[in-house]
């Protein structure tokens, strides 16, 4: 009795004990582990899912005003200028593109007197920007002139204003010639290929446009660098200041309201550019294949770049005198006539021989003057390349606005730059879905996981 009397007491605490652990295991599994994965999850804002699915099937409008000014001296009555606006919004709205809506508000207009005043006084094609100046960027006007000397094909000017000599068409005819005209300047093929492509979300290898521009950036860091590798044998003098100010200066000036450009130059003295040029019969020369090869020994020479902006760096290189003259040569052995090569995202180096210093020289120059205006040249194209700025319906006669910025092509650089943030935009929407996707899955087999464990260690428990 006793024996009994002290085994049931003992029987009873144990009892109490598996209750007491079976509710504190209950406990942690109903309150526990909810208020554990409650305050470790990681926070992330639901996003409309089932709206970035159709995401790409949302059409891109855009409106563009059109006027049409008739310029010609020649009186065709309301009656022409009314059929030519009818015809011009008839070819203007067709629907060539299903990704892209374009309205187009057009206006036809006979010109004002002091419009014709102003456009017979005109000596010279530079004198066109003065015409109808306007700053807007969704405004083109198409003035019809007379055909002359001076105007015999069309000419865009720098205000958005479309200089287009009249041949004596008909309405549909001269209607087909400003919509073609149009959407040349406007170019929306390239806008309506940027749109696809970041809608059927290929892996295809991109175009050799959006490989060598850069991103877009609110400011860039442009650096101009010298390099002479013997300045004991060959003095050079270069004029850079003067250079910056005659033809970078308009093409920053047209930026600055959108751009930070900051400009800086150097001079580097005994240092060589890397490769080994070829020998030719008198000269020297690199391949093209040799010219990514010369990039990676020049940055480790070119010094820190300390900044948070994008840099773009632009060489002029002058050989050595026992490798003089030094060309650049295209895949087809041909020489290059700027003697210079664009590298992509990051800036252009041209190789500089003096004048004298020709295929079978007898004597190199002790003294070599860099002409500015040669080098600008090419350096402002590249330049233009790399922002993604590319100059149309230029004319031979334009030369000195090759650097200022045309309203035109400031519009498609915003389009450029829309149509490129709605790209990456729209990758970044479907990489979270996916990512969403791959989330919910994994939940869902560690949740399986997790109560197929728990099953049974409360079976072995009670058992």
């Amino acid at each position: 009795m006793a024996v009994d009397a002290v085994t049931e007491p003992e029987f009873g605490e144990k009892r109490v004990h598996h209750i007491a652990a079976l509710c504190l295991g209950i406990f942690c599994i109903v309150v526990g582990v909810p208020l554990w994965w409650k305050t470790t999850e990681v926070y992330r804002v639901s996003l409309p899912y089932s709206d970035i699915q159709h995401l790409s099937d949302t059409k891109i409008e855009y409106l563009t005003q059109v006027e049409v000014v008739w310029a010609v001296n020649k009186d065709v009555g309301s009656v022409f200028l009314s059929d030519l606006a009818v015809q011009l919004n008839r070819q203007l709205e067709k629907k060539d593109q299903p990704s892209l809506t374009s309205r187009f508000e057009v206006i036809v207009r006979e010109a004002e007197k002091a419009e014709l005043a102003a456009l017979e006084k005109i000596g010279a094609v530079s004198d066109l920007q003065q015409i109808m100046p306007s700053d807007a960027l969704h405004k083109y006007s198409v003035i019809i002139t007379k055909t002359s000397s001076l105007l015999s094909q069309p000419i865009l000017a720098l205000n958005n204003n479309i200089f287009l000599p009249y041949n004596g068409a008909a309405e549909s005819a001269l209607a087909a010639q400003i919509t073609q005209l149009l959407k040349d300047v406007m170019r929306e093929s390239t806008v309506v290929k940027n749109l696809e492509a970041a809608r059927r979300m290929k892996i295809e290898r991109p175009d050799k446009s959006s490989m060598r521009s850069f991103r877009f950036h609110p400011g860039y860091d442009v650096t101009f660098t010298l390099m002479v590798p013997e300045p004991e044998r060959v003095r050079v003098d270069w004029d850079i200041e003067t250079g910056i100010k005659d033809y970078l200066q308009p093409l920053k000036a047209s930026l600055d309201e959108y751009i930070d450009i900051s400009i800086s130059s150097q001079v580097l003295y005994f240092i060589g550019i890397g490769g080994r040029p070829k020998k030719g019969d008198g000269f020297y020369f690199f391949q093209e294949q040799d010219l990514p090869h010369i990039i990676n020994p020049l940055e480790s020479k070119l010094g820190s770049h300390a900044s948070n902006n994008p840099g773009m760096n632009f060489i002029v290189y002058i050989p050595t005198v026992n490798k003089r003259p030094l060309f650049i040569h295209d895949n087809k052995g041909v020489p290059v006539p700027s003697n210079s090569f664009l590298s992509p995202r990051w800036g252009g180096v041209m190789i500089y021989n003096s004048e004298s210093s020709g295929v079978n020289s007898s004597q190199p120059d002790s003294n070599v003057n860099v002409d500015m205006h040669k080098v600008m040249e090419v350096f402002i194209s590249q330049m233009r390349l790399l922002l993604n700025i590319n100059a149309q319906l230029m004319t031979e006669e334009l030369p000195h606005l090759f650097t200022q910025l045309m309203t035109e092509e400031l519009s498609h650089l915003f389009t450029s730059l829309m149509t490129d943030e709605l790209s990456h935009l729209f990758t970044l929407l479907m990489t979270e879905k996916l990512s969403h996707l791959f989330t919910l899955l994994l939940t869902e087999k560690l949740s399986h996981l997790f109560t197929q464990l728990m099953t049974e260690e409360l079976s072995h428990l009670f058992t």
